[in-house]
């Protein structure tokens, strides 16, 4: 077993002598800001290569040397001593370990790389976090050149992705013991008062043919390969779910205290996505009714959403609420189709009922009933069809979604009305990331980065990469 002895003394002998090589034409007579930069660059590249030799002199003197061994009930022999090149933090470290392998050939067998859990990986796992911790921020190649500029490694952008897939494709295999995990060992503040779920979706350009009605005509493509990505891509409904939880605040406005995400790409019915939130929800509304808090599911306009959570038991004691700003805009289409657009009689009404949905309990029947007035008026024959339609819209929306619009009473209760959260997911979670321009997206890809992207913005990354770890290394 080695001692601390042999890896200083390869540490001190390499940095001394990169030191020597490095400064070996330095001008040490004066002092100014190019010869500080200089010699910080010297000393930086020394330890880095120091550093490596350190940790090379401790890996390998725990490689073994006996003629055969046993691997999964199989005899295999010692072939010899192969090099193989890992990235380490200090840098890349090629390390020479002995290679087993049965005499009728097969696949082969490094013992050291399985004791410092490296078998079939290229990174180590301090430079797996940084890719992948980077990756939920930045591109592949924006990762490779932030790297290149603050750490003493700098993978490529062929690298980075296969970090990215790896780690992802144990996440995914792990996803429901992991996040379990990950939730036990969180608490709701003792000043919560309300638990608010919501669901919301965002469009992403997807590597599958379908519709891109969404997307503005494209200018004709100079390459036939061109037009043919253009035919192999679709937008289609990406999923994020927020679960946020408030305390009371003052003048009827409560004050968010967290909140935690999930989001999964998009999938028919949106299975995995209902999945992994139903499992978020399950363990907060035990803890919620443990210490009282009331719940509430609050989402925007969304048929879809809504004809599930009206299905689904896990909801059944939860306050369902509809966005008041979307709730809101179904007001100005409303009173643009009465009165007409920008007029002050559209204006005073919207006003008018705005105020009174936030004030008066009830109030959504009442925008009903006027609605229903204005409607009857002399002058709704002078409407044309396609306001006709447009008021038919909103009062079919005012009708179908009144009992989730007691906002005056929630404003008294001091919970919130407005989706703001998941709206604001959406965006910094899905858009910010996965809808820069020319981004096109397979399943498994969009998922990796999601997936980083939620446990950062949860706040959860440090315990969900414990646990990757302890799966990483059970692999």
């Amino acid at each position: 077993m080695i001692s601390i002895g042999p890896i200083v003394d390869r540490f001190v002998s390499t940095f001394k002598q990169k030191m020597v090589d490095l400064c070996h034409d330095f001008n040490f007579s004066q002092l100014n800001a190019e010869l500080v930069e200089e010699m910080t660059s010297n000393l930086s590249e020394a330890a880095s290569a120091s550093a490596t030799e350190g940790l090379r002199c401790y890996v390998e003197s725990f490689d073994t040397n006996q003629a055969t061994l046993e691997h999964e009930d199989t005899l295999l022999r010692n072939k010899g001593k192969v090099p193989k090149s890992f990235l380490t933090c200090f840098g890349e470290m090629t390390i020479e370990r002995s290679l087993y392998q049965h005499d009728r050939g097969g696949a082969a067998f490094a013992p050291l790389d399985a004791a410092w859990g490296m078998r079939d990986h290229y990174a180590t796992l301090g430079v797996r976090e940084a890719v992948c911790f980077a990756s939920a921020h930045c591109t592949p190649a924006e990762v490779h050149e932030l790297l290149g500029k603050c750490a003493q490694f700098r993978p490529s952008t062929t690298a980075i992705k296969h970090i990215i897939g790896k780690v992802g494709e144990v996440m995914e295999e792990n996803q429901d013991e992991m996040m379990q995990a990950v939730r036990s060992g969180e608490q709701i503040p003792q000043e919560a008062s309300v638990l608010v779920v919501s669901a919301d979706g965002a469009n992403v350009l997807m590597r599958l043919p379908g519709s891109r009605h969404r997307r503005p005509a494209e200018r004709p493509q100079a390459h036939e390969q061109s037009k043919e990505a253009l035919k192999q891509s679709s937008y289609k409904n990406a999923m994020v779910g927020s679960m946020s939880l408030y305390a009371e605040g003052s003048d009827n406005e409560p004050q968010r205290l967290c909140s935690r995400y999930t989001a999964c790409m998009p999938q028919d019915n949106a299975i995995e996505f209902k999945q992994q939130l139903e499992n978020e929800v399950s363990h907060l509304a035990e803890d919620a009714d443990a210490l009282g808090l009331r719940k509430v599911l609050l989402m925007d306009g969304s048929r879809a959403l809504w004809n599930y959570a009206q299905t689904n038991p896990l909801y059944e004691d939860f306050e369902f609420v509809i966005d008041f700003y979307h709730t809101a805009d179904h007001l100005s289409k409303a009173s643009e189709a009465l009165f007409g657009k920008s007029s002050r009689k559209a204006k005073y009404w919207f006003g008018k009922w705005r105020r009174k949905l936030l004030t008066t309990h009830d109030a959504a029947a009442g925008v009903l009933r006027s609605i229903e007035y204005y409607s009857n008026q002399s002058n709704q024959n002078k409407l044309s069809s396609s306001r006709r339609k447009a008021l038919k819209a909103e009062t079919t929306f005012f009708r179908r979604n009144g009992n989730r619009m007691q906002y005056a009473s929630l404003r008294e209760r001091h919970m919130p009305i407005g989706s703001g959260p998941v709206e604001a997911a959406c965006k910094s979670i899905v858009k910010n990331r996965l809808c820069r321009s020319g981004m096109r997206w397979s399943h498994e890809g969009g998922q990796n980065i999601l997936t980083f992207r939620t446990l950062v913005k949860s706040q959860r990354w440090e315990d969900a990469w414990q646990q990757y770890k302890t799966f990483a290394q059970a692999a």
